[in-house]
């Protein structure tokens, strides 16, 4: 029944572009005048983690929190904790009752760390005020991400339905803090009119094994990942952020096949407290698991071939943000 039901639902989705049939249904967030707390789970990758965070940035007014935990989705105990406070705050007017609301910071984010715990975080806002961004850019002869732009070009091919490629940075200096929207930028061209993106942002311990971070489904999760198809790269710069390009997918622009091509790729807003000596690193494939429907993926657009450049003119990177707060 219920895969009949998505069935169903894919096949109306399909009918229509982004249209007005998208948009009479596209709520209207800056409309809402009550209070919100909007809550995630930091390894809920596929809907609920960008959306809740987008959501909460576009509610105006004061009354407005934020909570972002670590793999507990919408059962995680201090999380409901937290919303039976905020509702027996705004609905039962109960000043008495446990947990006095007007302490609560407007955003509270749990930091994730290499080890698997967490330490929290409160602050005003979101993204966290004092936020910087770093560029790291792509080496792909070495397969590494640089601090300092590329002097020279250098460029990886690899098949779409294969492992991709894997970059890695250098180790962290210090204790540093990752914290916040995280996006790419690569230089592209594929043998077909189009290409798929798939990435993965990852960190590694100085012996080379991979940090897991606990993940709401009981599994593991990687540090954050993105996706974005070529043909779908305009940018609303105008709703664009740091570390968040603004894709309003209206429009298909087509590749030329072998013609280099810039495209801006979001991945999930995350958090990592990163140790001095570990190293991130940017995987990017062709492919995903689920991703192969015979409609929206064609195999004469893509089992494709992809290359990837870098160069002084084509500074592919990964924009990495970090904070210098204390944590708790």
């Amino acid at each position: 029944m219920v895969q009949r039901a998505r069935r169903a639902v894919r096949k109306v989705l399909l009918r229509h572009d982004p249209d007005d049939y998208h948009e009479q249904r596209t709520p209207n967030l800056a409309r809402i005048e009550v209070p919100l707390l909007a809550t995630a789970d930091w390894s809920d990758h596929d809907i609920h983690l960008r959306g809740t965070i987008r959501g909460f940035q576009q509610v105006p007014g004061g009354s407005t929190w934020l909570e972002i935990h670590a793999g507990g989705e919408f059962d995680d105990p201090a999380s409901t904790g937290l919303q039976m406070r905020f509702f027996d705050h705004f609905l039962k007017n109960s000043e008495h009752l446990e947990g006095d609301w007007s302490t609560q910071p407007r955003v509270q984010v749990a930091v994730r760390q290499a080890d698997g715990g967490t330490a929290r975080l409160d602050t005003t806002d979101w993204p966290v005020p004092g936020t910087t961004w770093t560029p790291w850019y792509a080496d792909f002869a070495d397969a590494a991400l640089a601090g300092q732009p590329p002097t020279k070009s250098t460029l990886c091919t690899y098949a779409a339905a294969g492992s991709g490629v894997t970059l890695t940075g250098p180790p962290a200096e210090t204790d540093t803090t990752v914290l916040g929207p995280v996006s790419a930028k690569l230089f592209l061209s594929s043998s077909t009119i189009d290409a798929d993106l798939f990435l993965t942002l990852g960190a590694v311990g100085p012996d080379g094994h991979a940090v897991e971070l606990p993940d709401h489904r009981a599994g593991l999760a990687p540090v954050s990942i993105g996706w974005q198809r070529a043909s779908l790269r305009a940018v609303d710069p105008e709703r664009s952020l740091p570390g968040q390009p603004y894709h309003p997918y209206l429009t298909a622009q087509p590749l030329q096949p072998d013609e280099i091509t810039e495209v801006d790729i979001e991945l999930c807003p995350t958090s990592l407290r990163l140790p001095a000596g570990y190293r991130l690193q940017l995987t990017v494939r062709g492919t995903s698991p689920g991703h192969n429907d015979p409609v929206d993926r064609p195999a004469e657009t893509f089992a494709n071939q992809v290359t990837l450049h870098a160069g002084p003119d084509r500074p592919s990177h990964v924009l990495i943000p970090t904070i210098s707060h204390d944590l708790a």
